[in-house]
């Protein structure tokens, strides 16, 4: 066997701990002790040797060493219990938040195969269960962990094993040789490997480590003969597993009693996921050439003198994330060799990290007819838009601003990946590790109605509605280099995606007049002021908004294989990462202009003339003026990103409104000074940017509690049904609902009292210290208490109507 072509991937997929057997752990023979149960104890899996594939130096769980001593040098801020999780699963994350629910309610999550196991206490025996999430400065962390053992005869018997399979553990099979070689040929196997020269190298490993297997269980077994046949030793497996079970272990075949020690082994599982709080930032290009557009022709409003058409622009709404995901699966497997005096360890892990350039952008094009009109010395002039969602392409992208690293062809389904993936084992006879890099395009996969990422995007309305779940058959993140004859796994991205729209509104505020109108009926005529010395209008038309209700929540699917000498394993398993959205409200999301691109369109326009320009700033030339712009950029991006999200963002407007205000007063009192720069003009900038901080900070808190408010009654949604799922009545259900306002305003007296605190940071401390959970759960036991003798209680508060 070539070194480094041999690993232990099974448990990866975490369905079967069992299933790591075969192949990738640590093997040590050493004396066990009567009492030893420390494999189903262990609190974290520990790797046996340091890792021969490392993660890169940016990753932040993928460490070596215990993930305790990972944790140890990250600044945890708070903590999530399992109970917390279950009871409010939704937890508010830098701008957003995520909803641990795909985690909770995933089958093959170790914390769902836990729950099952627990059931069949006759079948499997379980030690630790742990499920807790760590939120740090960069994101969360969500930790797993689960120890358990077959019980001896629970794979024997067909009954039981169906049993075992349903829970989540499958037991080993017994498999032949020439079974084993037929399945690396067989395209539908997970053993297939299609290139016959590494296909040729896989089966002669799998037979070398089969018979190197063979024999070392064949040395446990008998030795475990020679004990049974020594009333010494004899005596020592009787007082360990009792007299029939020695009975029983005694009567077996020998390859009967080898199903029963690969099958019975102590099982260690520990699944580590990261989820980021913020996106990459990336760098804004400039903007290319103008695209032509085919805009549909309005009906025109009444009889003009003068019409002009408006130059067909590109406007972009939604968001691209540039997230890096990172997932680690660690499982230890001890197998009793000889059952009860010697035994070895088998140790694997698998990790991958993956970075999407994910997301849906909506571009919405934008055009329309001006109208201008004059009998004698009235006049008068009008606008009307057309603005539509449209496929758009690459040009299109360009023309908005958008960075050209998030221009991705012109798609509005993102899912470009960046990826690695790697394996660590130890196995009986040597330790190795893989690792490997993959770029792909995941939306050239996509089906229908998101074939290559290029989609209409769904009109307001009914029958808009777009919605598909995908599991990518390629790219392998491990490059198909995780074959290794007797174990082997593919692990391939997974995404789902749903979105329906509602509304689609632009702005066009009247230059001249002042007024701002939001505008949702495309081709409907509005009027416009016309300035009288120059027969001119000057309107702007953009910050569109587009409503949707969506879910997108990016996976990896990981199909697996793992052979044990004579027998072997094989399953799929799937792990979704939660949804984490800039903002994500239950009843759906209000895409606002794409960040660092071109918002709005100014237009000039009159009989003669027809202008439009993006609205952006230009850095002035002049020191003094110059120095007033930078302070007001960085006063703009100093409070303007502190500004809680609001649909209506009163915040950001009177936060550019101070902004702009104290410039005018900086140069107005600048340009009274003689000299510059000079002493004075720096006081004068110092004492005025001290006057706008204290408004600054004055406004955001205005906001905060404002948003605190929303938020509130967004969460109270999500931990209503929470609370009153085991209500016995309606008033129970009614009591329940009125926590609602008095929760909210317990928040926003909350962030009030402490205008620095984050979001996330004013909901723990007002979950935990006001206990709002605690009233819930009163409010149903006094349900129950009101209809005694319908209902009876069950452990941990739970009410079930009796039968």
């Amino acid at each position: 066997m070539v070194k480094g072509k041999f690993g232990f991937v099974a448990v990866l997929g975490g369905v079967s701990g069992l299933a790591i057997l075969a192949g990738s752990a640590h093997a040590q023979l050493r004396v066990l002790k009567p009492t030893a149960q420390l494999e189903l104890e262990a609190t974290e899996v520990t790797p046996p040797v340091p890792p021969k594939a490392d993660a890169p130096p940016s990753a932040v769980v993928l460490k070596a060493g215990p993930t305790s001593q990972t944790l140890r040098t990250l600044s945890v801020k708070r903590r999530y219990n399992a109970a917390t999780l279950k009871r409010q699963p939704v937890i508010a994350l830098g701008t957003g938040k995520v909803d641990l629910r795909p985690v909770l309610t995933n089958p093959a999550s170790l914390t769902s195969l836990g729950t099952r196991l627990r059931r069949q206490p006759t079948q499997v025996q379980v030690g630790t269960d742990t499920l807790e999430a760590m939120e740090i400065d960069r994101g969360l962390i969500v930790r797993q962990f689960l120890t358990y053992s077959i019980k001896p005869g629970a794979c024997s018997a067909p009954t039981r094993r169906r049993a075992l399979e349903q829970a989540g553990v499958g037991c080993f099979t017994q498999t032949s040789e020439s079974a084993r070689k037929a399945a690396f040929a067989n395209p539908q196997d997970p053993r297939y490997v299609a290139n016959p020269s590494r296909r040729a190298q896989a089966e002669a490993a799998a037979a070398k480590e089969a018979a190197a297997e063979q024999a070392d269980f064949a040395e446990g077994i008998a030795k475990f003969r020679a004990m049974m046949a020594d009333p010494a030793g004899r005596a020592d497996v009787v007082r360990q597993v009792g007299a029939a079970e020695a009975n029983r272990l005694s009567a077996l075949t020998d390859a009967q009693l080898e199903g029963e020690l690969i099958n019975t082994a102590d099982v260690q599982i520990e699944d580590v996921m990261f989820i980021p709080a913020r996106d990459k930032l990336e760098k804004r290009p400039q903007p290319a050439a103008k695209p032509k557009l085919n805009i549909p022709r309005p009906h025109l409003p009444e009889k003009v003198d003068a019409e002009r058409t408006l130059t067909p622009h590109i406007l972009l709404t939604g968001f691209t994330l540039g997230r890096e995901n990172e997932w680690r699966r660690r499982v230890s497997i001890t197998v009793k060799t000889c059952l009860v005096s010697c035994k070895k360890t088998y140790y694997v892990e698998v990790y991958a990290g993956f970075g999407y350039g994910f997301g849906l952008r909506f571009p919405i094009s934008v055009s329309g007819l001006y109208a201008y009109h004059r009998v004698g010395d009235t006049e008068s002039a009008s606008i009307a838009p057309v603005f539509q969602p449209v496929d758009g392409s690459t040009r299109d992208y360009e023309e908005t601003g958008l960075a050209g690293d998030q221009v991705f062809k012109g798609r509005e389904l993102v899912a470009e990946l960046t990826a690695y993936a790697g394996l660590n084992y130890k196995v009986p006879f040597h330790s190795d590790g893989v690792r490997h890099s993959v770029g792909e395009d995941l939306t050239e996969g996509l089906p229908a109605p998101f074939t290559n990422g290029q989609f209409q995007p769904p009109a307001p309305g009914p029958g808009g509605g777009l919605e598909k779940d995908v599991v990518f058959d390629n790219p392998d993140l491990l490059g198909g280099l995780a074959n290794f004859g007797v174990a082997g796994a593919k692990v391939l991205p997974a995404l789902q995606v749903g979105l329906t729209s509602d509304r689609l509104e632009l702005q066009l505020k009247d230059n001249i007049s002042g007024e701002v109108t939001r505008m949702s009926s495309s081709g409907r005529t509005y009027p416009l002021a016309v300035d009288a010395s120059d027969h001119s209008s000057s309107f702007s038309i953009g910050h569109p908004e587009y409503a949707l209700a969506f879910k997108m929540t990016p996976g990896l699917n990981a199909r697996l294989f793992v052979d044990v000498a004579v027998w072997s394993h094989n399953w799929d398993w799937p792990v979704w990462f939660p949804q984490v959205a800039v903002t994500l409200p239950p009843d759906g999301v209000t895409f606002t202009c794409h960040e660092k691109t071109v918002c709005s369109r100014e237009y000039r326009y009159s009989p003669t003339v027809s202008e439009d320009s993006a609205g952006a700033q230009q850095p002035p030339a002049d020191p003094m003026e110059k120095e007033v712009f930078d302070w007001r950029n960085a006063f703009i991006k100093k409070y303007y990103d502190q500004c809680a999200y609001l649909r209506l963002n009163f915040c950001g407007v009177a936060i550019k409104g101070v902004a702009d205000m104290t410039g005018n007063r900086i140069l107005n009192e600048m340009r009274a000074e003689p000299k510059y720069p000079s002493p004075k003009t720096a006081q004068i900038m110092i004492r005025n940017a001290i006057e706008a901080d204290k408004k600054g900070k004055a406004i955001v808190l205005e906001s905060k509690v404002a948003a605190i408010d929303i938020y509130g009654k967004d969460l109270f949604k999500t931990y209503e049904p929470i609370w009153a799922h085991d209500c016995a009545d309606q008033l129970c259900r009614t009591r329940i609902h009125a926590l609602g306002d008095a929760y909210v305003k317990a928040l926003m007296a909350r962030q009030q009292a402490h205008p620095s605190h984050e979001r996330n940071q004013i909901v723990f401390e007002e979950n935990t210290q006001g206990k709002w959970a605690d009233k819930a759960r009163q409010e149903v036991q006094a349900s129950l208490q009101r209809t005694r003798g319908n209902y009876r209680l069950l452990p941990k508060n739970v009410l079930r109507k009796k039968p």
